[in-house]
């Protein structure tokens, strides 16, 4: 789950068996294979705003985070006698907050986090039960990064140093979670020594020399980061500061949060160690819009499969254009995707289809998902990154695996530096029947290069090994 915003340049079609005369510019020649569909992501109205976790801290609207699946909000909040609000979830896979992966995010010493929580259950004694409150990093092996467990006997910090699943620190502290307390809890690294945090006072420690910080994973209150652990619990006032807190600040924090009176705001109290991301969690309801901007299906099926920008991506985001594709037109743009919130769905469906053909443009950005989707339709077909943005994936239910390729050999040319959180790039996803349908999600860095998929895979990368150079030329 990484800051990344792909942009889903005009292409994602799939297309019918007559061999059409190829015309110059792109668009024409796509649309000479008579796709059924062919959405060239090329609109510019904005889709409403998401459901945003305002970032007080330094790095502001660079690392917002979103309110993702069932995340409720506002609910009771941790403060003592304030008006507080907080977050709640209930355990549901894909609800959390999530700030799409950035390195700011992730630095590798000192750093501190710090959060209110508290748990609606309680873990059965002897049932070995974990669930994850908050994480920022990569947990497919090797696993980089560190997390915060709900266990049944207190709260356990673990970190990683990419030395497969294995932890460099686990510890943990406090009593037995209680369902409905709030905890003050704070995991500090100083560099040489990790330390846990329970309600103001110093739970456990232990030596770590060795960390590695997340290489990819968004910063996720709610659930690990890959998607799993859902925690069922309220959140509040998380921050993530790039110094190691003293036991004297933390212990003010917690006063001042457990106090009904306090002299100062705790607000002031955090704003003062100028934390590089801090959400208060306190938004109001959200209200879903009513309509969202189409994405026009320019293939024969038509309207009846036009596909629709949802809160959180991107219109009118940077796309192949002259000079360097010399195929599109000047104007040309595509779909921004952040990697947490937001996408271009459509109605139509591969399910019957017994041949097709889907391709589509992608720009990842220097930072690459841990693995992430391009487009594809969920559980049948997909594009996406894979083994650390190492590799391209090809999923395909229909195979009963994966196909796999290395990104090296198939490096296009230089964009220009993107965005520094992730940011990917889709353009005109096209779908030609031999038969079928997609839907669009995003995927990682610069990288100028068709994705087509026959079973013919092998074929297909040699082709587009032989165009790249011809564009080299």
């Amino acid at each position: 789950m990484k800051r990344q915003i792909l942009k889903l340049t005009s292409l994602l079609a799939l297309i019918s068996s007559a061999m059409p005369t190829l015309t110059a510019d792109y668009a024409s020649t796509v649309s000479n294979l008579k796709p059924v569909a062919f959405w060239r992501l090329n609109e510019t109205t904005q889709p409403p705003a998401a459901d945003v976790a305002v970032n007080a801290g330094s790095l502001g609207n660079a690392a917002v985070g979103y309110y993702l699946g069932t995340a409720q909000h506002p609910v009771p909040g941790a403060l003592n006698g304030r008006t507080d609000s907080a977050v709640g979830f209930d355990a549901t896979a894909n609800s959390a907050t999530m700030v799409p992966y950035m390195p700011e995010m992730n630095p590798k010493a000192p750093f501190t986090v710090e959060a209110w929580l508290s748990p609606n259950i309680e873990h059965a004694v002897g049932s070995g039960t974990l669930t994850c409150a908050i994480s920022s990093g990569q947990f497919a092996a090797p696993r980089t990064g560190w997390l915060i467990y709900q266990s049944e006997t207190g709260w356990n910090l673990r970190m990683y140093n990419s030395n497969g699943t294995a932890t460099s620190v686990n510890i943990s502290g406090g009593t037995a979670p209680v369902s409905g307390m709030w905890y003050h809890i704070v995991a500090v690294y100083d560099g040489a020594t990790a330390k846990l945090f329970v309600n103001g006072a110093k739970a456990a420690e232990a030596a770590q020399t060795s960390y590695v910080p997340g290489q990819s994973g968004g910063f996720a209150i709610g659930g690990r980061a890959d998607g799993s652990f859902w925690w069922n619990g309220s959140a509040d006032e998380v921050a993530l500061y790039s110094k190691a807190l003293t036991t004297e600040e933390i212990s003010a924090h917690y006063a001042n949060g457990s106090a009904t009176s306090p002299a100062a705001t705790y607000q002031s109290l955090v704003l003062a160690q100028a934390p590089i991301a801090y959400y208060r969690l306190n938004e109001g309801a959200y209200t879903a819009p009513a309509s969202v901007p189409p994405a026009a299906n320019t293939g024969t099926a038509g309207a009846s499969i036009a596909g629709s920008y949802n809160p959180g991506m991107k219109a009118g985001a940077e796309a192949p254009k002259p000079p360097i594709y010399t195929g599109f037109e000047a104007s040309n743009v595509g779909g921004g995707f952040n990697g947490s919130a937001g996408y271009v769905g459509t109605p139509f469906q591969m399910n019957d289809l017994t041949e097709f053909t889907m391709m589509g443009w992608v720009q990842r950005s220097a930072i690459k998902s841990g693995r992430g989707g391009y487009f594809g339709q969920n559980d049948l077909l997909e594009f996406g990154d894979a083994d650390a943005g190492a590799n391209i994936e090809l999923w395909v239910n229909a195979r009963g695996g994966n196909i796999k390729a290395a990104y090296l050999s198939l490096q296009g040319q230089r964009l220009g530096p993107l965005r520094r959180h992730r940011q990917r790039h889709l353009h005109r996803p096209v779908c030609q029947r031999q038969r079928n349908r997609p839907s669009e999600r995003p995927g990682g860095q610069l990288w100028h290069q068709q994705l087509q998929l026959q079973y013919r895979w092998r074929r297909h990368l040699q082709h587009r090994r032989r165009l790249l150079q011809r564009q080299h030329r």
